[in-house]
């Protein structure tokens, strides 16, 4: 129906144009001036409603992705509603479209001297997004689990410090059983980043070490309680380094999961902002 609409629009705009420019009457220029002017504005609604979709998209998004790495609330729920948003406002982006091309269509007509906007916009662009946005969403609770167990393994593991220089060598067995356990969601991490291999290789020595004093003390063997603890001050001096490693990890890997959505939203935001801008100067040169 609105496609029928512009068609109609159109061929009273056509029908208006005059054989020769010379012979334009002045009352026909204001009118076709004034149905152009009216076509810009309502693209520019078009646009505006579009733009309401995208940012209402990228503030979800950018909410997600940022807890994706920093993992205080699941990431999954904000870019579930960046998608639903999307996906529920993918008619906006085709009445967009079409809104644009009538604009183009009524200038060529009417207006042949004035450049049309362009919006570099596919019609299911929106929902490309949408569907790259829910892939993001599955993929962040591995990755989440993961960044909390690395967390849960450095936790488990002062605990077991503590332990250990309180002379409580079964609490401290304890602790390091349930680092062990949190540091093996870590480890089997598929295909991880080269940088974590740094902070496994570390956290793997420091617990193997602490289990060796937490096994010395409970012998009462202070000799090997010794030689246990300058072994693991030894792996402790690789510590800081890990954690940078780990931290570098969690970042480039959780941040490179929502880029490529990001990315295409901000793009769509641009090309939806640029078209708007030429379609309101078009409406503003011509309105009355």
């Amino acid at each position: 129906m609105v496609g029928v609409l512009w068609l109609i629009a159109l061929g009273l705009v056509l029908s208006m144009r005059p054989a020769a420019a010379g012979s334009a009457s002045p009352a026909i220029e204001a009118e076709r001036a004034n149905h152009t002017a009216a076509v810009a504005r309502r693209t520019v609604a078009a646009l505006d409603a579009l733009t309401e979709v995208l940012q209402g998209a990228i503030g979800n998004a950018r909410t997600g992705s940022a807890l994706i790495v920093d993992g205080s609330d699941p990431a999954g729920p904000p870019l579930e509603a960046a998608a639903d948003t999307l996906e529920s406002g993918s008619g906006r982006g085709t009445d967009a479209i079409e809104a644009v091309a009538a604009l183009a269509a009524t200038l060529q007509s009417a207006r042949p001297d004035m450049s049309p906007p362009q919006l570099a916009l596919a019609p299911a662009e929106l929902l490309g997004i949408a569907s790259q946005l829910r892939e993001s969403a599955q993929a962040a609770v591995p990755f989440v689990e993961r960044r909390l167990a690395a967390q849960a393994t450095l936790e488990s593991l002062a605990t077991a410090i503590v332990a250990l220089t309180a002379n409580r060598p079964d609490d401290a067995t304890a602790a390091i059983a349930s680092a062990r356990d949190a540091r093996a969601i870590v480890a089997a991490w598929r295909e991880p980043p080269p940088e974590l291999a740094v902070w496994l290789n570390t956290t793997g020595a420091m617990l193997s070490t602490a289990q060796q004093i937490a096994d010395a003390l409970a012998a009462g063997d202070a000799a090997a309680a010794n030689a246990a603890g300058e072994a693991y001050r030894l792996a402790a001096e690789q510590a800081a380094g890990a954690d940078r490693a780990l931290a570098l990890s969690i970042a480039e890997v959780g941040s490179g999961m929502t880029n490529t959505p990001l990315r295409r939203l901000a793009g769509a935001s641009q090309a939806v902002d640029d078209a708007r801008a030429m379609a309101d100067s078009i409406a503003r040169a011509l309105g009355s």
